[in-house]
């Protein structure tokens, strides 16, 4: 019997433990999933698009080099200060160094007449960007368009729409700020056919 007791005392024991173990298990998956829930609500919202950023941080004033680009000619004037909200090109605009353009000039560089395209211009903020197909002596472009806060311009196109034909069209971008102008060539063709 004695070992029936002792048994019996040390079950017990361990439930009191048990339990206390349990309790403070429960207690700390409710903080961590508290701790969670606090900084997701703290976080800052992510960029949204609108009429001025497009989705673009406002404070990234020039992006990095990305896309199809491969050469660039420069024809700007020296100044060191970051251009404002102020989308319109002025004066002000002959202070602050001109990006050369980078990004997808084309979302692909074989397509058909009726193909959707997307392009893409980075450089300077409030900066002019276009995208410029030249075969042949033959220059079609896209809607001249100001650089957002981000320093982005985008465009959905069809080859029809703009006036391109089937042939092999040369690729370049377009920037303009104030009396600057810098170009980029794309890398490679844009092939279009039927």
């Amino acid at each position: 019997m004695p070992y029936t007791k002792q048994k019996a005392h040390q079950i017990k024991m361990k439930t009191p433990v048990l339990l206390l173990v349990t309790a403070a298990a429960v207690v700390l998956a409710g903080a961590a999933v508290t701790v969670y829930l606090v900084n997701k609500h703290n976080q800052k919202p992510a960029a949204t698009a609108s009429q001025n950023t497009k989705g673009e941080p406002a404070a990234t004033p020039v992006p990095a080099p990305r896309g199809n680009s491969s050469s660039t000619s420069d024809n700007s004037t020296s100044g060191a200060s970051q251009p404002g909200d102020n989308k319109s090109n002025s004066d002000s605009d002959s202070q602050v160094t001109l990006a050369s353009p980078t990004g997808d000039f084309v979302s692909a560089h074989h397509i058909k007449l009726d193909s959707q395209i997307s392009s893409v211009c980075n450089t300077t903020t409030a900066a002019s960007c276009t995208i410029k197909f030249e075969s042949n002596g033959v220059t079609k472009s896209l809607k001249l368009q100001t650089a957002d806060r981000g320093g982005s311009t985008y465009w959905d196109w069809k080859a029809k729409d703009i006036g391109l034909t089937p042939g092999t069209w040369q690729i370049s971008a377009v920037a303009t700020l104030g009396s600057q102008m810098k170009t980029t060539a794309d890398a490679t063709t844009l092939e279009v056919s039927e």
